[in-house]
């Protein structure tokens, strides 16, 4: 595995950032995660893609290691996005940049974009949707509709939910449930998947909850024909958390776009079929990002750097 460098972040609000840099090359690879995700889904990829590249990862306010913000309302898909801004500010990225994420950190990625396009030469969009999660979830809305009941619930009974939160979620029940509907069990590895429960039983209700409306509140629609940079999509076709045709949309609404499609692939493709994926991206990065931008970059790369840009930054070490 090349050199990993993990730290906290500030960000404008004083809430801590965990962070890792892995990796180092003529290109950044900056990943965005879904909701209460903290990395399970690029287990392969961080591996692979280090080899040749950086890899920024962070995790989300209010989840992982990140510190739980003062003020929830601050748990969007547009805080997340300024918190990754400025955490590249921070470790003062330069080259090529390209943008990946998964679920809602499709949502994420595409709002990064939004705030700061011109650092950006690339967009890789995996298994997401371009705005309003849960209203496309089994390609219904109800989901969305109960999402208004669901907050008040939480509100009202937080310490009996918490109670049994992370029971429910740690049981054996929940995992059969996905293994059974929601993913494909003969790509799909236990222990690889078996993660994304811990991390959601990990967090608090409150916050989860808080993100999940964040990521239904939002919407990057407007800004799809505006994409001026090379885009890939990849789509599971037996995605139910974001259903094909939602994917095939977003393709269709972004100006020269790249498709994938990963047949039998449900929601967490990375982790199904990561080597189509990877073979995929790599042909994606060499005719789509100019080679001579590339070829500068490596020529003049000096390492990942690790000054601050504001007096607010502050890093510390630390051991996952």
């Amino acid at each position: 595995m090349p050199a990993r460098e993990t730290g906290f972040f500030t960000s404008s609000d004083a809430t801590d950032i965990w962070y890792q840099s892995v990796g180092q090359g003529p290109l950044t690879m900056v990943l965005c995660d879904g909701v209460a995700c903290t990395g399970y889904i690029w287990k392969y990829f961080i591996p692979y893609f280090a080899q040749q590249y950086r890899i920024i990862h962070s995790q989300y306010r209010g989840h992982g290691d990140s510190a739980i913000p003062r003020n929830l309302d601050t748990m969007t898909v547009e805080t997340f996005a300024k918190d990754i801004n400025d955490l590249l500010d921070y470790l003062d990225v330069k080259g090529p940049i390209i943008l990946v994420g998964h679920s809602m950190g499709v949502q994420v990625a595409l709002e990064c974009y939004r705030q700061k396009r011109s650092i950006y030469s690339g967009l890789i969009l995996i298994n997401g949707p371009y705005g309003e999660a849960l209203r496309h979830v089994h390609g219904n809305p109800i989901f969305a509709k109960a999402l208004p009941w669901l907050k008040k619930a939480f509100f009202k009974w937080d310490q009996h939910i918490q109670k049994v939160w992370r029971p429910l979620l740690d049981s054996e029940i929940a995992y059969l449930y996905a293994v059974l509907f929601e993913v494909n069990p003969w790509l799909t590895r236990r222990r690889d998947f078996r993660v994304y429960f811990e991390d959601v039983g990990a967090m608090k209700p409150l916050v989860y909850i808080a993100a999940l409306d964040g990521a239904t509140r939002h919407s990057a629609e407007d800004l799809l024909p505006e994409i001026k940079v090379p885009t890939l999509v990849v789509a599971g076709d037996k995605d139910r958390f974001t259903p094909y045709p939602i994917c095939l949309k977003l393709h269709r609404s972004i100006p020269g776009a790249d498709l994938l499609t990963l047949p039998t692939g449900s929601h967490i493709g990375p982790l199904e079929l990561p080597e189509f994926i990877h073979l995929r991206i790599e042909k994606f990065i060499a005719e789509r990002v100019k080679p001579g931008e590339l070829k500068k970059t490596a020529e003049g790369a000096e390492g990942p750097s690790s000054k601050p840009s504001t007096p607010k930054a502050k890093k510390r070490s630390k051991s996952r």
